[in-house]
C-alpha cells in the first residue's frame, strides 16, 4: 500500500500494466484461454478500439532501441552499493527496518557518476537519512595486513629449498635450514608492516600480488596470502568488494530508535491485516498498548503509522471484543495490537 498518488505510483502501475501485457501476448499460442480472458480485462476493457481478441494481436518483438545501457550500468552499482549494506546491517545484526543517520560510499569516477543519479533510490533501500561520498578508503577504515602463515610457510620452503644432498640424520644442516626459514618468515613479517597497508589493501582486494624485496630477494604474496582484515573508525561498520567501499553510521539516536520501533509497529499492523483477511484498501481502527518506551515511540509517529496502515484511528486502550490482537515482542519492548475493520 502507498497512499501518496504521486509519479512513482504511476510509474509502477504503468511499468506493471506493459509485463502483463506482454506477458498475456507472449502465452497466447500456449495458454489460449487464460490469456484471452486476460487480455479481455487488461485490453479490451479500457481500450474498445484495440483487437477483438488476443491472437488477433503481433507477436512482441524485442525493441533494441529501448534499452538504456547507462541506466542498466548504473542500476549495476546501485545495486552492489545496496547488497553491501545490507550484508553490513546483517554482520552487525541492524534490522533493515532501523534507520541509520547516513552511509558514506567510496567509489570510482564512473562509478560515482552513476550512483549521483540514483542517490534517492540507493539511500531508501538502505534506509539511511543521507548517502554521501568519501575521497579515500582511508577516511572510513584503517587496514591490518596479516598474512595467512600455513601459505607463507609454504612460500618460504620454496625460496629456501631443501638441499638435495641433504641426509634424513644430518642434524646440524637440518638445523641451519629451519633457522634460515625462519629468519625469512620473520624479514616478510617485517616487511609487511612496513609497506603502506591502505594502498596495499587496494592493490589485494583488486586480485594483485603484494611484491616485497628482502635481502636483495625478490617475494611476491598472492593475494590469498595476505588476508585483509578492515578496522573501521569507531561508530561506523564497513564493506568493500573491489574499488566500492560501503560504510554505515551505526551510532543510534534517540530519533532513530523511536522511528525503528515506528517501524516495527507498522510491520505488527500489517500483518495483523493480512490475517484478518483485509483488503489492501480497507480503512481499519487500531488500538494498542505498549511498554512506555514503546508507546511514545507510536505516538511520536503517529502520522506515518496510520498512514502506513490505513488506520482512521489510532488509540492507546484494551481493544473492543470484536477486534483482531495478537500478543508481540521485540528489541525488550512488549506490545497488544488489535485492529477493527471500519
Amino acid at each position: 500500500w502507498k497512499s501518496e498518488d504521486d509519479a512513482d505510483k504511476h510509474a509502477a502501475y504503468a511499468t506493471l500494466y506493459e509485463v502483463l501485457v506482454t506477458l498475456t501476448k507472449l502465452l497466447a499460442p500456449f495458454m489460449p484461454f487464460v490469456t484471452e480472458s486476460m487480455y479481455q480485462n487488461l485490453v479490451r476493457g479500457v481500450d474498445a478500439n484495440a483487437p477483438e481478441s488476443v491472437h488477433h494481436c503481433a507477436f512482441p518483438k524485442v525493441d533494441a532501441a529501448k534499452n538504456d545501457t547507462q541506466l542498466l550500468a548504473e542500476m549495476a552499482v546501485a545495486r552492489q552499493v545496496v547488497t553491501l549494506g545490507h550484508s553490513t546491517r546483517s554482520v552487525k545484526n541492524i534490522k533493515n527496518r532501523q534507520p541509520l543517520a547516513r552511509a558514506i560510499v567510496v567509489a570510482d569516477e564512473a562509478q560515482r557518476a552513476g550512483l549521483t543519479h540514483l542517490f534517492d533510490l540507493v539511500a531508501d533501500e538502505l534506509n539511511v537519512k543521507k548517502l554521501e561520498f568519501a575521497a579515500r578508503e582511508e577516511e572510513l577504515v584503517s587496514y591490518q595486513l596479516r598474512p595467512n602463515l600455513q601459505t607463507l610457510s609454504e612460500k618460504v620452503k620454496q625460496l629456501i629449498p631443501e638441499p638435495t644432498d641433504l641426509a634424513e640424520d644430518d642434524k646440524v644442516r637440518r638445523k641451519e635450514l629451519r633457522e634460515k626459514r625462519k629468519a625469512l618468515t620473520a624479514a616478510i613479517l617485517r616487511a609487511l608492516d612496513a609497506v603502506d597497508p591502505n594502498k596495499t589493501a587496494v592493490d589485494v582486494r583488486a586480485g594483485r600480488s603484494v611484491k616485497l624485496e628482502i635481502d636483495g630477494m625478490n617475494v611476491e604474496l598472492p593475494p590469498n596470502d595476505v588476508p585483509v582484515q578492515p578496522q573501521p573508525k569507531p561508530g561506523f561498520a564497513v564493506m568493500s568488494e573491489s574499488t566500492l567501499v560501503v560504510a554505515l553510521d551505526t551510532v543510534l539516536t534517540p530519533e532513530l530508535v523511536a522511528e525503528g520501533f515506528a517501524r516495527e509497529f507498522v510491520r505488527r499492523v500489517q500483518d495483523l491485516r493480512k490475517s484478518a483477511n483485509l483488503d489492501v484498501s480497507d480503512h481499519v481502527r487500531v488500538y494498542y498498548t505498549a511498554t512506555p518506551k514503546l508507546a511514545n515511540a507510536v505516538e511520536s509517529f503517529r502520522e506515518y503509522i496510520a498512514g502506513e496502515t490505513l488506520a482512521d484511528e489510532l488509540t492507546a486502550r484494551a481493544a473492543p471484543r470484536d477486534a483482531v490482537s495478537v500478543d508481540d515482542s521485540f528489541d525488550g519492548e512488549k506490545v497488544t495490537v488489535a485492529l477493527v475493520k471500519v
